[in-house]
């Protein structure tokens, strides 16, 4: 899901510790160009009610934003620094200018933000999920789980944390949990591709062939050019043999996306399934061309020819699949085999 900023819809009015209304009036013509998203002007309005008063701490948190929004992230960081130095209670300078630090991609540093702004607000829902997203971002999948859980606490409709955390779910192999987020997901937002996509991965994973095909189903209806679902929905077919259907997602996926090795490689074990070897031989060759360090096109070639008697083409795809995967069991005992059959019974051991 894109990552969208979060309007918390705060308005700061007021504090003018010089008793100046000229501030607050520059302060509030900053957020009006805000709402239009003219941040330009925004930030000149703030500056100028900073000049007249200069510990106007709620100028610089939104000039912060608003350099933030116009991807000045030094000066962002630089005013929202400023605005807590002002007013240490801010939580909303904490984390946007974690936000900013995000978007410098010093993710240590901008958890350390959102954690100080959840210390002031403990219920500042979106803090929780930014957070997460930085943890994810250093791979503390479980530290992002429980972020986007307590996302979620303080917000129930939270669409956004419930699909991040489908994703971490993914990433920690807890594809039932990942199932029921992005159902909630698709119930909030129902024609949401990737959320279906996603759920069809988790199904597939758990052998629901039937419900990942669906999700497949409903996936490619919103998003007909997605080459990444055509090739999944193959992939489900091919585990309930039904082949011929496979091989034309296969095609289709091609189709819109040439260059992918994957689908090649995929299609060639469909093929290889109905016995069609030379068709099989001709896309793992495909899939090698994109992608010459590729061990298991390497090896499924090679189980190709050995299945067409070409023992010595077969050992050597075994090589190279072994060569760019050493541990690769299933290569070594082909080898052997192919060995074996051309009587190299030392070399088959």
């Amino acid at each position: 899901m894109s990552k969208m900023l979060l309007n918390l819809g705060h308005k700061f009015r007021g504090t003018d510790k010089k008793g100046s209304n000229d501030a607050e009036a520059y302060y509030n013509q900053g957020i009006d160009k805000d709402n239009v998203q003219n941040y330009s002007e925004a930030i000149t309005n703030y500056t100028e009610a900073i000049k007249i008063n200069p510990d106007f701490a709620e100028a610089y948190y939104k000039r912060g934003v608003a350099k933030y929004n116009a991807k000045d992230y030094n000066g962002a960081i630089s005013d929202l620094t400023k605005a807590t130095e002002l007013r240490p209670v801010l939580a909303e300078a904490y984390y946007y200018r974690g936000i900013a630090k995000a978007a410098m991609q010093d993710y240590s540093e901008a958890i350390n933000d959102y954690t100080e702004a959840i210390k002031i607000k403990s219920d500042f829902a979106e803090a929780y999920y930014y957070r997460g997203i930085a943890k994810a971002r250093t791979n503390d999948c479980k530290g992002a789980v429980a972020d986007y859980t307590g996302a979620i606490k303080f917000k129930s409709d939270f669409t956004d944390a419930y699909y991040e955390r489908g994703r971490e779910g993914d990433n920690l192999k807890d594809h039932k949990e990942a199932i029921a987020d992005y159902t909630k997901v698709i119930e909030t937002i129902p024609d949401f591709t990737d959320a279906y996509y996603y759920r069809g991965i988790d199904k597939h994973l758990t052998k629901d062939y039937i419900g990942a095909i669906a999700d497949y189903n409903k996936a490619i209806e919103l998003k007909p050019v997605y080459a990444d679902v055509y090739n999944n929905r193959g992939f489900a077919k091919a585990a309930i043999q039904n082949y011929k259907e496979a091989i034309a997602d296969y095609n289709k996926a091609i189709e819109i996306k040439p260059d992918f090795a994957d689908v090649y490689n995929n299609r060639g074990n469909a093929k290889a399934a109905i016995q069609d070897y030379k068709g099989a031989i001709t896309d793992f060759t495909k899939a090698i061309e994109i992608k010459s360090s590729y061990a298991d096109a390497h090896y499924n070639r090679g189980l190709a020819k050995t299945l067409t008697n070409d023992n010595i083409g077969a050992i050597a795809d075994y090589n190279i699949a072994i060569k760019f995967k050493p541990d690769y069991a299933d290569a070594h005992y082909n080898r052997g085999v192919a060995k074996y059959n051309m009587n190299d019974y030392n070399g088959a051991k």
